[in-house]
């Protein structure tokens, strides 16, 4: 099974959330993490996209 990626944009990035979701062994990429902040919630997404869909290729 493959392993759940999640990027949280500046609206969850609780630190607290963070360290629970790293502690389950989730793949978190943050906005911060990616210089991505006070972009729209539509930039969010198309920036994100690409990634997922290169995930669902791969494991298609």
């Amino acid at each position: 099974m493959s392993q759940i990626r999640l990027y949280l944009d500046e609206d969850s990035v609780k630190k607290s959330l963070i360290k629970a979701f790293c502690n389950a062994n989730l793949d978190i990429v943050t906005v911060a993490d990616v210089s991505r902040q006070s972009y729209s919630d539509d930039e969010q997404l198309i920036w994100a996209i690409p990634g997922l869909i290169s995930k669902i290729e791969i494991y298609w």
